[in-house]
């Protein structure tokens, strides 16, 4: 049996409030320049081991970065807004203005660092070159700052980045929008790449209908072995066409093998959030999918295209075979998880689909697998082998078995490892009858048994703070498996006064790490949940 760590305060409502209490997370520090660190007793400190888990919504954080030396022999490069291609020579104090140029000075294990700002190019970036195994080209942001690349003077049928049969590139931390016909798009024999903590929003301003067009990130062609993890994309629209029927947050149309789909958060595209029309088997994990087939008009959802969470299929042959686990879907204007005529049998494991416009689940091959997965609402037609899932077990799903069902927290900053939020949303609460009643599919579990849907029920960790100290600076540090914490600080107890540290955290060997400058006087450090 599971045990519940935390305190609820109040009953299964949309606003959950956990309390949880520790005598570890906090840590108190004698900030002399020139003495030595000292810990106050914690236990001397009852207030400071109270901290809330409250949900909240803080918009988008698209990634922290940890500079990292180069390899041997490979370059950096260096973009900004206030660059010059011509007089620029691509250093830090002479960087080149585009994407473009850099992309045209680079070569295998090369870093280009973009530096924080709006670029305006006035056409697309297209991308020939290539890397290779163990010697990626990076595009970064570069560390703690934001590049953000507005397409807004490109001519109908640009995209913002086209990779032509471009191989061995990692491309992170941007936020790329107001394209012409795509985004970032992936064509030809385009392989072995790494799309990364990307934000990615209204694109398709000049796209007409009937070609697949207004796609965040698509992958087309024969590419394979693509990794398309933790981005954000949402909002995109082909917004010439009359029902928004092209655009889509992530499109694979590739016969390439070995393409994963993780941990990305789609919503509020006119037509799917993620669509596999004729792509070859894939993974697709721990992903979050809702409100796709609208767009937003002020404050109002209009009515726009298909509004699939995960579309499966298409029109050729040999397409399906995806294997999709610990996904959520909710609100999509039509189906959560959709066939759509897809020929090989695919596997969905414990994934929760929660009141999506028609049907939830949409299948009618004989050969599919469904394990462990949740439904909440209208199921739709499920075909294939269904055992151990909420539809077919003696089990009853509502709201009390879910500790929030809060979406608005949804977009919250991301963990600093790129991961998404840890949230309270469509989690399973303690006392829910949906616990321990899933079977072994390899994925893995607590308990007796795995639980049904996307997340197994967990003790929360209490994370404890370490610290060392850097020459004039404190290092704090807690391990990476409690995520969702914010390091808080005070000067004194009479009054308490407790204030989030402005300095942003990093990963280091599994650690999450904020460093802060130390100065005289006495502080106090805590994480907050």
């Amino acid at each position: 049996m599971k045990t519940e760590a935390v305190k609820q305060t109040n009953d299964h409502s949309q606003s959950n409030h956990q309390e949880f209490i520790t005598t570890t997370a906090v840590v108190g520090v004698n900030l002399l320049r020139t003495g030595s660190v000292t810990t106050v007793n914690p236990l001397t400190v009852t207030e400071a081991f109270r901290s809330t888990l409250v949900n909240t919504s803080h918009g988008i954080l698209l990634g922290l970065f940890i500079l990292a030396t180069t390899a041997h022999g490979a370059a950096t490069r260096y973009v900004s807004p206030t660059g010059n291609d011509s007089t620029g020579n691509g250093s830090i104090n002479a960087p080149y203005k585009t994407l473009q140029k850099a992309h045209d000075m680079t070569g295998a294990g090369d870093t280009i660092y973009m530096r924080g700002g709006t670029y305006f190019p006035a056409a697309q970036t297209t991308i020939t070159r290539s890397g290779s195994n163990g010697n990626y080209i990076k595009v970064f942001a570069y560390p703690g700052e934001t590049p953000v690349i507005d397409a807004i003077n490109h001519p109908a049928g640009d995209y913002i980045i086209r990779m032509n049969s471009a191989s061995w590139w990692h491309i992170k931390g941007l936020e790329l929008k107001n394209g012409a016909k795509n985004g970032l798009y992936l064509a030809g024999s385009s392989s072995n790449n790494i799309i990364e903590n990307n934000n990615i929003h209204h694109i398709g301003r000049l796209a007409p209908g009937g070609c697949g067009c207004g796609t965040a990130i698509a992958i087309y062609g024969t590419g394979g072995n693509n990794l398309v993890l933790n981005n954000d994309v949402h909002d995109n629209d082909d917004a010439l066409s009359s029902d928004g029927g092209g655009a889509n947050g992530i499109n694979l149309v590739t016969t390439g093998t070995g393409n994963v789909i993780r941990g990305n958060r789609i919503w509020r595209n006119s037509d799917d959030g993620i669509d596999m029309w004729d792509a070859a088997p894939a993974l697709i994990e721990n992903n979050w999918s809702w409100e796709n087939g609208y767009t937003l008009v002020g404050s109002n959802l209009v009515v726009r295209g298909n509004g699939v969470g995960y579309k499966l299929g298409g029109s050729a042959t040999n397409d399906g075979g995806h294997t999709v686990r610990n996904n959520l879907a909710w609100l999509n204007r039509v189906n959560g998880f959709h066939e759509n005529s897809g020929d090989l049998p695919i596997t969905l494991y414990n994934n929760t689909a929660w009141n999506n416009g028609a049907n939830n689940f949409t299948f009618f091959h004989s050969g599919n697998t469904f394990r462990n997965n949740i439904n909440f609402g209208s199921r739709g037609n499920v075909a294939g082998s269904d055992t151990y899932n909420s539809w077919t077990l003696p089990v009853t799903v509502n709201s009390a078995d879910f500790a929030s069902l809060d979406y608005t927290v949804v977009t919250a900053p991301r963990n600093p490892d790129g991961s998404l939020p840890t949230i309270n949303f469509l989690r399973l609460v303690a006392a829910s009858d949906l616990i321990n009643k899933g079977t072994n599919v390899g994925i893995p579990f607590n308990g007796s048994a795995p639980d049904l849907g996307a997340y197994e029920y967990y003790v929360p960790e209490v994370p404890t703070l370490s610290w060392m100290r850097s020459g004039n600076n404190l290092v704090i540090s807690w391990t990476n498996a409690a995520l969702g914490y914010t390091l808080e600080s005070t000067l004194a107890f009479s009054p308490v006064s407790w204030l989030p540290v402005g300095t942003a955290p990093v990963m280091v060997s599994g650690q999450i790490t904020v460093t802060v400058e130390m100065s005289n006087g006495a502080a106090f450090y805590r994480l907050k949940k």
